[in-house]
Parts: C-alpha cells; sequence; structure tokens
C-alpha cells in the first residue's frame, strides 16, 4: 500500500479475516471509523463472501465476535452468491469452538440452506473451488459439532435440521476416506531387488 499500490480495504479486510489476522482486521475496521462499519463488516467483496463469513469458516472465532459486537457485523446475514449464514460456514470448516460460541454468545442462526441438502452440498463445493478455507485453518470436529448441535436442539426442544445432519455425516466420512487412503499410502512398503 505504501508503495502506491491500489487494494481496496475490504479485500485486505477479507484476507485478515481469512488468515485470522484480527490486529489488521481491528485497524482495517478503525480506519473505516468515519464510515458506516457495520456496512464494511456485512459487505460481500468481490470474492463474494462477507468478513464475518470468512473468519467463520475459517474457525476464526474472536474476529468473527469483534466484527458483530465491536463493528456492527450481521453473524445471521446470508450470502446472496451461495445462501449461507456465517454459522453454516463454520460448520463446513469443521469448527465445534466457533460453532458453539456463534449460537450461545452471538445468537447464529442457520439460514435457509438447512432446509435443503442440495443446496448446502453445492454450497460446499463452491467453498473448496474457491478456496475460502484455508487448509491449515480446516477443523476436522464434525462429529463434536453434531453431538453439540444435536443436544443444543434437544435441550432448547427444537428440531435439528436433517440437512445439517447429512452434511456433518458426509465431511465426517469424507474426513475418514481421507485418512484411510493416507494410511494405505504409507504402509505400502515397496520391495526392490
Amino acid at each position: 500500500v505504501k508503495e502506491g499500490v491500489s487494494v481496496h480495504l475490504g479485500d485486505l479486510l477479507y484476507l485478515a479475516c481469512q488468515h485470522g489476522a484480527g490486529d489488521m482486521v481491528n485497524t482495517i475496521m478503525d480506519l473505516k471509523r468515519g464510515s458506516d462499519t457495520s456496512e464494511t463488516a456485512n459487505r460481500v467483496t468481490k470474492y463474494g463472501w462477507t468478513a464475518v463469513e470468512i473468519a467463520a469458516i475459517n474457525g476464526h472465532y474472536p474476529i468473527v465476535r469483534t466484527l458483530v459486537k465491536t463493528y456492527g457485523g450481521n453473524v445471521n446475514q446470508s450470502n446472496p452468491h451461495n445462501h449461507t449464514t456465517p454459522l453454516e460456514n463454520a460448520i463446513e470448516g469443521g469448527h465445534l469452538d466457533t460453532v458453539r460460541k456463534m449460537i450461545l454468545e452471538l445468537g447464529a442462526r442457520y439460514g435457509s440452506m438447512a432446509s435443503n441438502v442440495d443446496n448446502l452440498e453445492n454450497a460446499a463445493k463452491l467453498v473448496i473451488s474457491q478456496g475460502e478455507l484455508l487448509s491449515k485453518f480446516a477443523g476436522h470436529e464434525y462429529s463434536e459439532i453434531k453431538d453439540f448441535l444435536l443436544e443444543y436442539h434437544k435441550d432448547n426442544k427444537t428440531s435439528f435440521p436433517l440437512a445439517i445432519g447429512n452434511k456433518l455425516n458426509r465431511l465426517e466420512t469424507d474426513r475418514l476416506s481421507r485418512i484411510d487412503s493416507i494410511k494405505r499410502t504409507t504402509t505400502t512398503t515397496v520391495v526392490t531387488e
């Protein structure tokens, strides 16, 4: 930026949220103080995601909380491109702590995607293909998330969305298949004469 490269603050915010750079998020948002910070926090970037969604899918709950509590981010905003909410993105990312705290502390809810398995799976393919979830931040707590959500819905006497349950089952099965494939590959011995 100091060298004169033109970068939109919204794009920098997206990258800071993706990489978990909380100080950078605060700096960017504080630069926007003169304007409407909630507009910045809720703006869909050229990449098709809001700052809250990007932080959620990568499991950066402190950034999600800051964007919502300090800067007016909408924890339940449905993305106009993929129709997911930040909560559904945190579930996709496999981050139990983020899912739990978004629900219990911020009042996060499922969006319309939770009622349609096909749409949720299409959104998952989009996330992976666009690279919003950085592999170094990928969580693998799908079984734990499902257990938490089942208990949460039981305690609140509400229905656990079938689409979310099916999605979590598929994600856990995919994860276990990858682990099994890696084990088979690493245990294969090549015999040479």
